[in-house]
């Protein structure tokens, strides 16, 4: 997997990303042209050349980031060390 800046491309996925979350009450939801208007505030995950997660992120002051709408797809969450917490 690799980390890189959201494209125009990544806004549907990012979306239903959000929007699978949202439904669950465990994020805001958001409208697709909203991630759009947004897109540099996001980071994507990227797995085999997909959309397998995204963060985003804004500035409240000159030294601190509100971290927002961060979300995995199913097909890659189970596994990894988060999922063998408590």
């Amino acid at each position: 997997m690799r980390m890189r800046r959201a494209r125009p491309s990544d806004a549907a996925a990012i979306w239903r990303l959000i929007a699978r979350y949202a439904a669950e009450g465990l994020l805001l939801p958001r409208a697709e042209e909203e991630i759009r208007r947004n897109l540099s505030h996001f980071l994507i995950c990227e797995e085999k050349r997909r959309v397998a997660g995204c963060r985003g992120s804004r500035p409240v002051r000159a030294t601190c980031l509100r971290k927002n709408s961060s979300a995995i797809a199913a097909r890659v969450r189970s596994g990894g060390r988060a999922s063998s917490s408590p």
